[in-house]
């Protein structure tokens, strides 16, 4: 994405990704996993001086998808890594930790991914974070 960024020149950068990541284990660790998801972010910053850098939290999985994919059970350790790599670049670390409680009753079967009631509500947590940063 990193030429649509330079074309666009956007005022927000707000970067979501990794829950696929966490399953395949990227970085080998919460400390490694954000290692490379900031070098990522890193590259798109660059693509864009002048945006104002948002990384979303990670929201929590089914009980069975952490039973497979062990991982998954660490994913506070992924956040709180998240949120260190958001303070050490002056990024907006969005914590949707909120939402938690009502996720169980709204993933997709696979039981990692949000129902769309559920992403509505993602999504409105996300704009009114960057809503009281800028």
């Amino acid at each position: 994405q990193l030429e649509r960024i330079t074309a666009l020149q956007p005022a927000n950068l707000i970067v979501s990704y990794g829950i696929n990541d966490v399953q395949h284990n990227l970085g080998g660790s919460p400390e490694g996993f954000a290692q490379v998801y900031e070098s990522y972010i890193q590259q798109a910053a660059k693509a864009a001086p002048g945006a104002r850098v948002f990384v979303t939290s990670i929201l929590d999985v089914s009980p069975a998808v952490i039973e497979e994919y062990p991982q998954y059970g660490n994913l506070g350790q992924y956040n709180e890594q998240l949120k260190a790599m958001c303070e050490r670049n002056h990024w907006v670390f969005i914590d949707s930790g909120s939402l938690n409680a009502e996720i169980q009753d709204n993933l997709e079967s696979d039981g990692i991914h949000l129902a769309p009631d559920m992403c509505l509500k993602w999504a409105e947590n996300i704009v009114d974070a960057v809503g009281e940063a800028v």
